[in-house]
């Protein structure tokens, strides 16, 4: 375990050593630190492939972008530079 995790645990540990039933806050606070890391090591990936999706929907965007300039320019031009005999 690392040693700022260390310190949180038997800090918390000590702040609540005043109150009874040491065993069920030892075990609350546990849970409460295993809970955090779960959430953290599912969140931090999580928003790592959210920064990559996006910036592929981002340039997917652009891309779409210009490719339907250069259609609806080749419309236009199409449209009045039609021969109208």
């Amino acid at each position: 375990m690392p040693a700022t995790a260390e310190a949180i645990r038997f800090g918390l540990v000590t702040a609540f050593s005043d109150l009874e039933d040491n065993e069920r806050i030892r075990a609350g606070i546990a849970t409460a630190l295993s809970t955090t890391i779960v959430g953290i090591a599912i969140t931090v990936p999580a928003v790592i492939a959210q920064g990559v999706f996006s910036r592929k929907i981002e340039l997917f965007s652009a891309r779409l972008e210009v490719l339907l300039g250069r259609v609806v320019s080749a419309c236009h031009q199409h449209v009045f530079f039609r021969d109208k005999s």
